[in-house]
């Protein structure tokens, strides 16, 4: 059921693991340049069932740790827990060669967007998730995330945070291939996708909800030779969804980053207690000091 076909151009090395790369045009099947090409054993994506998950973060402590770098005390009402579902991609391909594991060079899947012509390639690893890549917060509006308070100084600082993903894959070296992918709709908030790449380790994409993607599994090896499964891999992209709970003013905070003087005027909540030059009489809700929203 398996055929071996010929990349005309060899596959760029040092392929970074989360970029889309486009192919040239493969020759004829059941060709070869040097050597036994690449067998594909087996490609699987995990089951529709197991496709749709969730996830959730408390982001309390960062909020307080940030009003504490502007100098303010803060106590939010409840704990600040963003939470929500997205679509799940898991690639597992077996491949074997003769020359040994050591001898493939790349194995990925390829797909094309349904708003763009251009073929993308997820890249596989058999690494055993050894490889940590580091990836940029989403949360965008100079809000970072990597909230804490500095040892020597004893001052509270905020900067951006570097989160760091994997692969997935469970052993190294075993010619199992694996890449785990979230998929988020185009209106998924910026905090869930941070909470992914925070609890799952993995990086997504925005693809709109409802799309069919195809999936096409390819095995080069170090002298060109390519073996291509012949049944692409299906996935259809759901809906994402998301919550915020806990404190209405700090989850308004997370969800307008920027605007949020016009957004989140009147919220309750994020109880300012004290600035750098004591404690108030009263505790203010942050949100409260801008004027509301005009309805």
């Amino acid at each position: 059921m398996l055929r071996a076909r010929v990349l005309l151009a060899a596959t760029a090395a040092g392929l970074v693991m989360f970029a889309g790369c486009s192919k040239s045009e493969d020759q004829a099947a059941n060709r070869q340049l040097f050597g036994s090409p690449p067998q594909i054993e087996q490609a699987v994506l995990n089951s529709v069932e197991t496709q749709q998950v969730s996830t959730a973060c408390d982001y309390s402590d960062m909020l307080v740790k940030r009003f504490c770098s502007e100098k303010f005390t803060v106590e939010p009402l409840g704990p600040i827990v963003f939470s929500g579902t997205y679509t799940l991609a898991r690639f597992t391909v077996k491949v074997t060669d003769q020359e040994g594991v050591d001898d493939l060079l790349f194995v990925g899947a390829s797909y094309s967007r349904p708003d763009s012509d251009t073929e993308s390639t997820l890249v596989l690893f058999d690494d055993g998730s050894a490889n940590r890549f580091p990836q940029g917060q989403a949360l965008a509006g100079g809000f970072g995330e990597d909230c804490g308070i500095d040892m020597d100084t004893g001052l509270c600082y905020c900067r951006s945070q570097v989160y760091e993903v994997v692969s997935s894959d469970t052993t190294a070296g075993d010619g199992t291939f694996t890449r785990a992918m979230a998929f988020f709709g185009s209106q998924t908030p910026e905090p869930l996708i941070d909470c992914v790449m925070k609890n799952q380790e993995h990086v997504g994409q925005f693809i709109k909800a409802g799309s069919n993607l195809s999936f096409r599994i390819d095995a080069v090896d170090k002298a060109g030779n390519l073996d291509t499964w012949d049944t692409n891999l299906q996935l259809q992209v759901q809906p994402s969804t998301a919550e915020c709970t806990g404190d209405p003013c700090g989850c308004c905070l997370l969800l307008h980053t920027q605007g949020y003087e016009s957004a989140c005027g009147q919220y309750p909540g994020m109880l300012v207690t004290a600035d750098e030059f004591g404690p108030y009489p009263e505790p203010i809700p942050f949100c409260s000091i801008f004027p509301a929203p005009e309805p």
